[in-house]
């Protein structure tokens, strides 16, 4: 085992000082790239994990850490398939993706939740083995791992016991909140058992923070998936009216339903507002269905954009709403990667009272409660008094300025892989 202090080097058991450069990470998580995902014909990612993902490991090669992945594909399609493992190199990271070997079931009608939890199990045991190929041939100094679940804590776990590899977790959802019983289960039982394992945690939310036991950890937001603020361009769809937009996921948590609520209430009150509205989920046909039967002409639904043109519309649009449930256990445990996004453009943010929203930016966003009457009200007085509120479209744009390049992040992980190894060697 290696004595690591990433400040002055690396001195092995051999005595010799290795640099920063020569600290190897091995990264385990869900990163997809185009070749990935034409390979094993993945039509809808999950994209603000890969997002964040990327971002971390271009903050690793920022800190000028060695990287390599280890990554599990996650599919559920009702076709049975097999694919062996693979290896690729990210063009855009220059990195070494292993592909764990992917086993498809196929799935059997009432059967469902029974296939997919043995198809999970299937792939933290092939993830597993991938990584126990992987150390045959090489040293990790670091482990770090996306989330827990099975097919990226088990095989960090499993380096941790066998060779005292110390391990840190990205800590950016947990299902411990979700409505799915199974999924919830699962999520108490890997949070129970492995959490005295992990040695350092990056956490996008301060509850998420409380549910690690080791005190090594710090609070990461993520990164703006459009680009930090002076990568943006300027203001490209221009509107003679006040642009209201909403831009998410479409599902009962996420606050479609509440933006559609409130339209016909703020066209009561006033003219001159526009809302544009565009995202992706599970309830998509539904909202689709629901807005092709809208009348207002100042309504207009993009569906879902391509980033290039979901960014100009951030850009353009004058109020960003998140109205995510904040009543529901799964807001409690998750921090919207979108207002990452809308701070970036620099834009002012309207959003509920969810999670650690109030302690930490009550001076970045527009703060109210969960219900349309009390975001009818916030919305109005935000539009009546515009320029008032600018100010905390200044404040986010800084924000992320200050706490979201990667020279930062680097410094952060740094920071944390040194206590990890520190504390796991005393």
């Amino acid at each position: 085992m290696y004595k690591k202090s990433l400040i002055t080097g690396i001195t092995g058991q051999d005595g010799c000082v290795r640099t920063r450069s020569e600290c190897s990470v091995l990264f385990i998580g869900t990163l997809l790239n185009e070749e990935i995902m034409e390979k094993y014909e993945i039509k809808y990612p999950f994209l603000a994990g890969n997002i964040q993902q990327r971002s971390y490991i271009e903050s690793l090669i920022e800190a000028g850490i060695n990287v390599e992945l280890l990554t599990t594909i996650i599919t559920y399609r009702k076709k049975g398939a097999y694919y062996p493992k693979n290896t690729v190199i990210d063009p855009e990271l220059n990195v070494r993706i292993e592909i764990s070997p992917l086993i498809e079931l196929t799935e059997i009608r009432f059967l469902t939740p029974i296939i997919k939890s043995i198809q999970t199990i299937f792939w933290a045991l092939l993830a597993t083995f991938s990584l126990l190929n992987l150390t045959k041939n090489r040293k990790y100094d670091f482990i770090l791992f996306y989330n827990f679940l099975p097919f990226t804590v088990f095989p960090a776990i499993v380096a941790r016991i066998l060779f005292g590899i110390p391990i840190v977790i990205i800590y950016n959802d947990s299902y411990i909140g979700t409505e799915s019983i199974q999924r919830r289960s699962l999520a108490k039982i890997l949070t129970q058992t492995f959490n005295r394992f992990i040695d350092g945690g990056f956490c996008v939310n301060k509850p998420l923070e409380k549910l690690l036991k080791t005190k090594n950890t710090i609070i990461i937001r993520g990164y703006p998936s459009i680009g930090m603020p002076y990568e943006l361009p300027s203001c490209v769809h221009k509107s003679d009216k006040i642009v209201v937009m909403f831009s998410g996921m479409f599902d009962r948590i996420r606050g479609i339903d509440l933006f559609l609520e409130i339209i016909p209430e703020i066209n009561k009150e006033m003219d001159g507002v526009e809302f544009w509205i565009t995202g992706y989920g599970p309830d998509y046909d539904r909202i689709d269905k629901i807005l092709s039967s809208i009348t207002e002409t100042n309504v207009k639904f993009f569906g879902t954009l391509p980033y290039k043109e979901f960014t100009k519309r951030i850009v353009s649009a004058d109020i960003l709403m998140n109205l995510q449930n904040p009543n529901s256990p799964e807001s409690t445990y998750n921090f919207p990667s979108k207002l990452l996004d809308f701070m970036s453009a620099g834009k002012i943010i309207i959003s509920t009272d969810m999670s650690d929203l109030r302690e930490y930016f009550s001076e970045i966003l527009i703060i109210d409660g969960c219900d349309s009457n009390d975001i009818t009200v916030t919305l109005i007085n935000t539009i009546k008094d515009l320029n008032i509120f600018q100010k905390y479209g200044h404040n986010g744009r800084n924000w992320v300025l200050e706490n979201c390049n990667h020279k930062r992040r680097s410094e952060q992980i740094i920071s944390i892989f040194a206590r990890a190894y520190r504390d796991e060697t005393e």
